[in-house]
C-alpha cells in the first residue's frame, strides 16, 4: 500500500533508516507492513515536526523575534494550511497508539489511585481473613506507591443510599453475596462476586482505610485517604478546605479535585492510576486549564508486562485549548456512564462528525461554562451535529424533522432513530449531573 507514496524517503529523510532497511519494510506481508506503516510513520511524523519547528526557532531568534511555543505553533500551522490540520488529528490519534506502548514509568511525585480498581486487580491470594489480606496484600501495595513519591491519594467510591447516579449500574453488574466485613472475618472464595456488593465495599473500603491511617509515615511524605465527604491525612493537615466537604459519588471526579489540590501543594508531575475513560477525559481537560502550573499529568492502566502510560498533557496540546476545554462535554453527550450513546454510531463517528462540523465547539464550550442552561442556539447547533451524525449529506436542522424522513425513506427502526428534541434536552441533563 506504500509503494509509489515515497514513504521510504520520509523514513530516510527522517533519519529512522537507512534506503534499504526503509526499503525492506514495504516487502513485508499485509498486516505486518501496515502494523509497521502506522508506528513507524507515527514516529517520523512526530520527527519531522519537531525538525520543522526547530528550524522556525532559529530563523525567529536570528530575526530577532519571539519564538512561540511549541504547541502555538502547531495550531498556527494547522489554521493556515489544511494539509496540517487533517496531519494534526490524524498525528494525534496516532499519538494515543503510541502512548498506549508507553511501558517505562515517568517519574512524578504525587500518585492518585483509583483503590476501587487496585482492590479488584489485587487477588487475596492464600489470605483467610481480610485482616491478612490487608496486611499482606494491599498495605504492601501502599508502601510500594508512597516509596519514590512524596504524596499519595487513595479515592474510594462513596455509595450512597438513595439518589444514587449510579444505583442502575450497580444493579446491573448483580447483587452479590452478603458479607459482613470485619478484621477477623474470613474471606468469601469468590473474591469477584463479593465485590457486586456495595455494601460489602464500603465496609471493606473503611477497613483498609483504618489500616493505612496506621501506616508510620516520614514527615516528608504526604498520605491522602478519602473518607465519605471528608479525608483523612497521614501526617496530619490543617488545610483541607480543597478537598472537603465533597459530595462526589464517584471517585473519578474526586481524583480531579485531589489532582488540583496536589498542584496547589507543588506538585508538578502528577500520575493517575485509572480503569476508566471519563478519568481520561477529564484529565485532558484539567491539564489544558491548569497548563501553567502542571509539566505533565499521566494516566497508568494494567498491570506488570501489560502496564501502559497515557500522557494527558500531550493530548491537550495536540487536541488545542478549545477542543481539550469542550473534550468533557462531546464525551458526555455521545457516551458516558450516564448518557446512553447514539444507537449504531460509535464514539469515533461522533468524533469524525466534531472534526467535519466544528461549529459544534462553541456549543460545548457554552454547555462546559454553564453546564445547567440550554440556550435554544446551542440547542439548534447539536441538533446540526445529530442530524451530520446520522447522515452527513442532510441539509436538515431539525432532528425531529431528520427521525420522521430517516423512518419514511430508509425504513430504519425506531431503536435506530436520533432522539427527538426533547430527550436530547433530558439527556442533556443526565449529562450534567
Amino acid at each position: 500500500m506504500n509503494y509509489g507514496s515515497r514513504w521510504a524517503e520520509t523514513l530516510v529523510q527522517a533519519d529512522i533508516a537507512s534506503p534499504g532497511t526503509a526499503n525492506s519494510f514495504l516487502k513485508a506481508t499485509h498486516v505486518t507492513c501496515t502494523r509497521r506503516g502506522h508506528q513507524i510513520t507515527a514516529a517520523t511524523l512526530n520527527i519531522l515536526q519537531h525538525k520543522a519547528y526547530g528550524k522556525y526557532t532559529e530563523d525567529a531568534q536570528s530575526n530577532g523575534h519571539e519564538p512561540l511555543e511549541f504547541g502555538v505553533w502547531c495550531q498556527q500551522r494547522a489554521e493556515c494550511c489544511p494539509q496540517n490540520q487533517t496531519s494534526r488529528y490524524t498525528w494525534m490519534l496516532w499519538l494515543n497508539c503510541l502512548a498506549d506502548k508507553i511501558t517505562d514509568a515517568p517519574h512524578v511525585t504525587s500518585v492518585i489511585l483509583d483503590e476501587p480498581a487496585v482492590v479488584d486487580m489485587l487477588k487475596p491470594g492464600g489470605s483467610r481473613t481480610f485482616q491478612e489480606c490487608s496486611t499482606a496484600v494491599f498495605i504492601p501495595y501502599i508502601k510500594s506507591q508512597l516509596k519514590h513519591r512524596s504524596r499519595l491519594n487513595l479515592e474510594w467510591d462513596c455509595y450512597l443510599k438513595s439518589g444514587s447516579l449510579k444505583a442502575t449500574v450497580r444493579c446491573n453488574r448483580g447483587k452479590g453475596i452478603r458479607r459482613c466485613v470485619t478484621a477477623s472475618g474470613p474471606l468469601l472464595s469468590n473474591w469477584q462476586n463479593f465485590l457486586h456488593n456495595s455494601d460489602n465495599k464500603e465496609e471493606l473500603f473503611r477497613l483498609l482505610s483504618e489500616q493505612v491511617m496506621q501506616l508510620v509515615v516520614k514527615e516528608s511524605k504526604q498520605l491522602v485517604v478519602t473518607d465519605k465527604k471528608q479525608v483523612l491525612t497521614v501526617p496530619p493537615r490543617n488545610d483541607t478546605a480543597n478537598l472537603t466537604p465533597c459530595n462526589h459519588e464517584e471517585a473519578d471526579t474526586r481524583k480531579m479535585v485531589h489532582a488540583a489540590d496536589a498542584l496547589e501543594c507543588g506538585h508538578r508531575r502528577i500520575l493517575i492510576r485509572t480503569v476508566d475513560t471519563d478519568v481520561v477525559i477529564l484529565a485532558v481537560a484539567l491539564a489544558n486549564e491548569r497548563s501553567e502550573v502542571l509539566d505533565e499529568l499521566w494516566l497508568t492502566f494494567g498491570t506488570g508486562k501489560n502496564r501502559r502510560y497515557l500522557a494527558a498533557h500531550q493530548i491537550a496540546k495536540a487536541l488545542g485549548p478549545e477542543k481539550s476545554r469542550a473534550l468533557p462535554v462531546f464525551h458526555a453527550i455521545t457516551n458516558c456512564d450516564m448518557v446512553s450513546a447514539f444507537a449504531g454510531h460509535s464514539k469515533k463517528a461522533a468524533w469524525a462528525t466534531w472534526n467535519a462540523f466544528p461549529e459544534v465547539t462553541t456549543a460545548f464550550l457554552s454547555l462546559a461554562s454553564t453546564p445547567s442552561e440550554l440556550p435554544d442556539g446551542v440547542l439548534s447547533t447539536l441538533e446540526r451535529f445529530i442530524v451530520l451524525l446520522y447522515d452527513r449529506t442532510s441539509t436538515c436542522c431539525d432532528v425531529n424533522v431528520l427521525r420522521k424522513k430517516l423512518f419514511s425513506r430508509k425504513s430504519r427502526s425506531l431503536e435506530d432513530l436520533p432522539s427527538t428534541r426533547a430527550a436530547l434536552g433530558a439527556a442533556h441533563k443526565e449529562s450534567c449531573l
